[in-house]
This record gives structure tokens, sequence and C-alpha cells, in this order.
């Protein structure tokens, strides 16, 4: 799945839902084709910030980052709101380089 949900009461008593995963898919369930999740939607937010969003992403993407979209609904998962992106590095493994090798040698490309 390329999204994961959380449903927290806050100390202060408040139920929230937290949704994390690749952006596309917090900003609309929907894109790339619908999933079997109980939970569909498609932030609150403008558009445009959906296309800032978007944008910064794929620049993100291009420097070697890797990222993670958090929306939030404060009422059972009816609407979200954007949150943010968390760009992360994902360096290579050390062993990356053997099995590259090992794939190219078995003729996978």
């Amino acid at each position: 799945m390329q999204r994961t949900l959380a449903f927290v009461t806050t100390p202060e008593g408040e139920k929230l839902v937290i949704a994390k995963g690749i952006l596309s898919k917090i900003l609309d369930t929907s894109a790339g084709g619908t999933d079997d999740a109980e939970l569909q939607w498609k932030v609150t937010d403008s558009s445009a910030v959906c296309e800032k969003m978007i944008s910064e992403d794929v620049k993100l993407s291009k420097q070697g980052y890797k990222t993670i979209a958090i929306a939030i609904s404060k009422n059972q998962g009816k609407t979200f709101s954007f949150v943010g992106v968390l760009p992360m590095i994902d360096p290579p493994r050390e062993d990356t380089k053997k099995t590259i090798a090992f794939l190219h040698h078995a003729n996978i490309r």
C-alpha cells in the first residue's frame, strides 16, 4: 500500500486520523487508480497548494531525496488537510553493487 493511517487520541481527547505515504496518494487517494482501503479522500487544500507540493516533490526526488507526505483529519477521516512533505536521504545499502552485479550476471536488466 502506498499510504498508512494512524488513528490517535491527543492528551486533550481529540481524535485524529494521520495519513502518511507517497504524495500523490496523500493528496488524492484515487491517484493512480482506486485502492481497497476503507477511507478515501482528496485533501481540502487549494489546487495551487497541491500543485506547488507536487512540483517541490519532483525537485526533491531529482536531488536524491525520498519523501513522505503527511495529512491529518480532525473529523474521523471525512476530510483531510495537507501537513507537509518530509524529505529523507536513502543511501544505497552496502551490498547494492554486489546485488546489481548478480542481476546482470543473471541477464536481468
